[in-house]
């Protein structure tokens, strides 16, 4: 028989034993669980984050119905997320379907109405509005005024306005937001806070190329093509146009040369407009428009002749069936200094069958005037007044031809109604068509309405540079004639692109007169 104490011991070990198997039970359960869970998470992360973030690759890829493949495995797993429908909204706005995208960024807010969905929105409405034809973005042709907006891009712009100014609220320091209120903003007119904006905007995110971008455009719409200048600048700092870029960081540059260049060529700054011109070819730029802008930057520096090569060079890139205004009329204009005065009427009469505009019809009276064609030089000025009746200098060079041909009262007539078409303008414009008026009519002994021009120029106060300057500097959009008073029957000097403005002298306070200019 077995002792008291081997008995104890036996009990004692069994109990032992039955605990250590419950240990093991319940590590091996503790195990299980955590297997179980990591099995759950992995699960889930197949079912949500793998094609969450393979749709969101996808995307930067630009492989866009792939994406929306993956988002959509997302979005079933997680019905309630807002990611996958924001990465679905980004797909449909990447491809240009702009309703399913606005749909899909709705719910996305409607979810969660954080600040990348309400960013997101606004994008897609800014997209709606349509491209914004800006200052910095033209090359010749004028931005379209915030007037001529029509209701539905009105519209569109407000809800991007509405949706910015949300993420802004609940967020202040959203850059992209800033930016987006700067943009649309500007484009309805309210330049000071779009100002504001994106000054902000700038303040908050510095190495956003987008924002320095949407900057130049509103700086250039405001008066200030020097600051816009800078920003291209400071956009286009840190990319090589020969580096290997992703695709954003590509188009922004491109965006940011192009925009550069053409302020450049704004500001009459050639050498650098050329300079602009040359790295957004070496980029990878659209190589019709970089030799069109070289065509313009020569023109500008006064290289007349490298000005028709390139634009030459240029010619052979011109789709059959889109015609560039651009290239005819600088090519036009480099012709008519060089004297080629055929070929730049022919310019010209081109450009004007794509796009009608003032400036391509004073120039085409100009080419006309060179080639002994008054009649027709005749024609075009009256049809430069037609498209723009404060057109100073086709009234002047109609004036003279009209004088010239014994037609007094004709060219009288045409005075009074430059001075009519000129009268609600400011100061500035208002003051030459009442300086011209009144010189007429002191040569042609014309006194009381000689002295009622003086008396109403007179209200106008002084000129902002006293005495009167004797030149003017042309401008590439409407050009100054590169001749002083010609006589209709002699060709003009192709010496300079500025001129003396006509007539030579001008008068300021009537009582300030000569008195052998004073008639009784």
């Amino acid at each position: 028989m077995l002792g008291a104490g081997e008995v104890g011991w036996g009990a004692s070990s069994r109990k032992a034993g039955r605990a250590g198997a419950a240990a093991l039970v319940a590590t091996l359960v503790i195990i299980a669980a955590i297997g179980g869970a990591a099995l759950w998470v992995w699960r889930a992360r197949q079912r949500f984050h793998a094609p969450l973030e393979r749709g969101q690759a996808l995307l930067e890829l630009r492989r866009h119905d792939e994406a929306i493949a993956s988002f959509e495995l997302a979005r079933q797993s997680r019905p309630d997320a807002p990611a996958p429908l924001r990465g679905l909204a980004a797909c449909y706005l990447r491809k240009g379907q702009l309703a399913a995208a606005a749909a899909w960024a709705e719910q996305a807010i409607a979810r969660d109405a954080s600040p990348d969905s309400r960013v997101l929105a606004a994008e897609i409405a800014l997209v709606e509005a349509g491209p914004w034809a800006s200052p910095a973005g033209r090359e010749s042709v004028p931005a379209e005024l915030p007037a001529e907006l029509t209701h539905a891009e009105r519209v569109a712009l407000q809800k991007a306005i509405g949706h910015a100014q949300a993420a802004a609220a609940s967020h202040p320091e959203c850059a992209p937001a800033h930016r987006i209120l700067a943009e649309a903003m500007a484009r309805l007119g309210d330049v000071p806070k779009a100002v504001a904006h994106i000054r902000r905007a700038i303040e908050l995110d510095p190495a956003a190329r987008g924002s320095r971008l949407v900057a130049a455009d509103i700086l250039a719409l405001d008066g200030r093509p020097h600051e816009a200048l800078e920003q291209c600048r400071r956009a286009i700092a840190g990319l090589d146009p020969l580096g290997d870029l992703d695709t954003q960081s590509r188009a922004e540059l491109l965006r940011a040369l192009r925009r550069a260049a053409r302020l450049c060529t704004e500001l009459k700054l050639g050498d650098q407009a050329a300079g602009f011109w040359h790295r957004f070819l070496a980029a990878g730029g659209d190589k019709l428009t970089g030799h069109v802008g070289l065509t313009i930057a020569a023109y500008v520096k006064g290289d007349y002749a490298i000005a028709v090569e390139e634009g030459n060079r240029a010619m052979r890139l011109v789709p059959p069936d889109a015609p560039s205004w651009d290239l005819h009329y600088y090519r036009g204009l480099a012709c008519l200094e060089l004297g080629r005065y055929e070929r730049a009427a022919q310019e010209m009469r081109t450009a004007i069958t794509i796009r009608d505009r003032p400036e391509a019809q004073f120039a085409l009276g100009r080419a006309l005037l060179g080639a002994r064609e008054p009649a027709a030089a005749r024609e075009a000025f009256l049809a430069a007044l037609r498209l723009q009746p404060g057109h100073l200098q086709a009234r002047r060079e109609l004036v003279k031809l009209l004088e010239a041909e014994g037609h007094v009262r004709a060219a009288l007539e045409e005075l009074r109604r430059g001075v009519a078409a000129t009268s609600g303008a400011s100061d500035a414009g208002a003051r030459e068509p009442l300086q011209d008026l009144a010189a007429f009519c002191l040569r042609h002994g014309r006194a009381a309405e000689a002295e009622e021009a003086l008396c109403a120029l007179h209200q106008h106060g002084p000129p902002r540079t006293w005495p009167p300057s004797t030149s003017s500097a042309a401008t590439p959009n409407a050009p100054s004639p590169s001749h002083s008073r010609p006589k209709h029957l002699s060709r003009p000097r192709p010496s300079a692109r500025t001129s003396l403005p006509w007539p030579r002298r001008r008068w300021g306070d009537w009582r300030t007169l000569p008195s052998t200019s004073r008639r009784p």
